[in-house]
């Protein structure tokens, strides 16, 4: 049963510290220039994600991750609060800094971008406290594999479903697609020695597609195809696109928690609407009103 002011949805995976800067144009090498705006929040696959349903208006928007202790780790922490998350950090108490951190610029007119990243560190996880409570849909994002895993096994014990946000081919994703119901992958996501249909049909994975930035793309819901438009956004309205694609799985995830597998298409093509929404702010979440009426991406400068 769908619960009454949206639904219950949990993600897992990565969560970094982004420092994003808007400049007039992309800096080559050996050239200084000022930036124009500077924001920073959270992001990671699986954080944004989780971000965004909050946004949508989710009951519980639950994140499993690693983040850490000491002053940065309890500034990201705090941007997860804000955002209406529940972060279960899962380092050890010893651990500082188990999150990962980006650095992105991006260009004012066209919404291009560059973007630098650190790995989260690699740290134990006490996934002994992993438990999947009453979410309605999970959510993963293949970083933390070991995490990733696990609250699958524990989402499939459950009946409930599991959408995968595919962003690159990992050690352990073959393991982790049998347990998954809706993967959306990346333009990046390329298996070694087989297709993507081949190996999301060999993984039984009910409903799988590939994303293509601002190009229509197609899903497959049990061997039946389904064209997911992509709302174009005027240039004089674009942004930038940074976090589009963890808005898209996080819309989606939003959208299967509400209405089910059996409405996956349509899932899609909300996901995809809001993902071209997102275009029109800064970040993943700029774009969404916080409680106050404004919007609230972090700290913008």
């Amino acid at each position: 049963m769908t619960p009454p002011h949206g639904p219950r949805v949990l993600c897992a995976g990565l969560v970094t510290l982004d420092i994003i800067q808007t400049v007039d144009q992309l800096p080559r090498s050996n050239v200084k220039q000022r930036a124009l705006g500077l924001s920073v929040d959270f992001g990671g696959p699986a954080a944004s994600a989780c971000g965004v349903a909050a946004g949508l208006g989710a009951a519980e928007a639950r994140l499993l991750t690693a983040i850490g202790h000491g002053p940065v780790a309890e500034a990201v922490k705090t941007y997860l609060r804000r955002a209406g998350v529940v972060a279960v950090d899962l380092a050890g108490r010893e651990v500082e800094e188990a999150f990962g951190a980006s650095t992105v610029l991006v260009e004012q007119d066209s919404g291009d971008r560059a973007v630098v990243s650190t790995n989260a560190a690699d740290v134990p996880l006490l996934l002994d406290a992993v438990e999947i409570g009453q979410a309605d849909v999970v959510l993963l994002d293949g970083h933390r594999m070991e995490l990733c895993l696990a609250v699958a096994r524990a989402a499939r014990a459950a009946g409930k479903p599991v959408v995968l946000d595919g962003g690159s081919w990992k050690p352990g994703t073959a393991e982790l697609l049998r347990l998954v119901d809706v993967a959306v992958v990346s333009e990046d996501f390329v298996a070694p020695d087989e297709s993507l249909a081949a190996l999301m049909r060999r993984c039984g994975v009910y409903a799988f597609g590939q994303s293509l930035g601002h190009r229509s793309w197609t899903l497959d819901v049990a061997g039946q195809r389904h064209v997911i438009d992509v709302v174009e956004v005027p240039s004089g309205e674009m942004v930038d696109t940074v976090g589009a694609g963890d808005v898209l799985h996080g819309a989606l995830a939003f959208a299967i928690g509400q209405w089910g597998l059996d409405r996956v298409v349509d899932a899609c093509r909300f996901a995809s609407e809001k993902a071209s929404d997102s275009c029109r702010g800064m970040g993943a979440r700029g774009w969404l009103a916080g409680p106050s009426g404004r919007k609230e991406p972090g700290l913008t400068f």
